[in-house]
């Protein structure tokens, strides 16, 4: 086997399977590449051809009993209530449930920030499910929940706090539903599909 490995390696080097295009697009540890791509694999619309499988993931992880629907909207860097100091990351904006998805790999976070995003949520009175989700390398709450306990009690504000590892599995769960539904056609770009969602978990478990 190790007789035969040099060989295999220069064959998989040539067949581009090596290939890791999101360290050729220079993501690395910025947060607001990485949200673009992210809110790019949790868009129903976006050009991955995933449709919400995704999505679907993160809200049945969240427990979040709620369909996707056709107008559902993904926007990154955005002002949900028009004020320019109330930046989020990103926003999931569904007939069903309001999600703003706070990004977190170095930068720390700011005072008061997520009290203020439950407080956008909450003024979002229409919808079933409301909530904030923070994301972190670890997974750890934000620091203003002993704080703010509004936040963190009952629904309908609820924080979720999820790791970037545990974002890659649901990535990878819906690469697999992904994979079951179109299993009877054959298409070569589903291999590139493929490849990027499996190089991106591979890249955001690093964080």
């Amino acid at each position: 086997f190790f007789a035969e490995l040099p060989s295999l390696l220069t064959s998989a080097k040539h067949a581009g399977f090596l290939c890791d295009p999101w360290a050729v697009a220079a993501l690395k540890r910025n947060e607001v590449r990485n949200s673009f791509v992210l809110a790019w694999w949790l868009d129903p619309r976006g050009s991955h051809g995933f449709g919400p499988a995704l999505l679907k993931e993160l809200l049945a992880y969240m427990q979040w009993d709620c369909p996707v629907s056709p107008s559902c909207h993904v926007r990154v860097e955005s002002h949900p209530d028009g004020d320019r100091s109330n930046r989020v990351d990103i926003e999931i904006d569904d007939p069903g449930f309001f999600l703003i998805i706070e990004v977190k790999i170095d930068a720390p976070e700011g005072a008061f920030q997520i009290k203020r995003y439950c407080n956008l949520a909450e003024g979002r009175k229409t919808v079933h499910k409301r909530g904030v989700l923070f994301l972190t390398p670890t997974g750890r709450p934000p620091g203003s929940v002993d704080t703010d306990p509004a936040c963190v009690n009952d629904p309908p504000t609820r924080i979720y706090p999820v790791s970037w590892k545990e974002m890659a599995s649901l990535l990878r769960a819906a690469l697999r539903r992904h994979h079951e539904r179109i299993q009877t056609k054959s298409y070569p770009e589903t291999a590139l599909v493929a490849l990027l969602a499996r190089t991106f978990c591979s890249h955001i478990k690093q964080f």
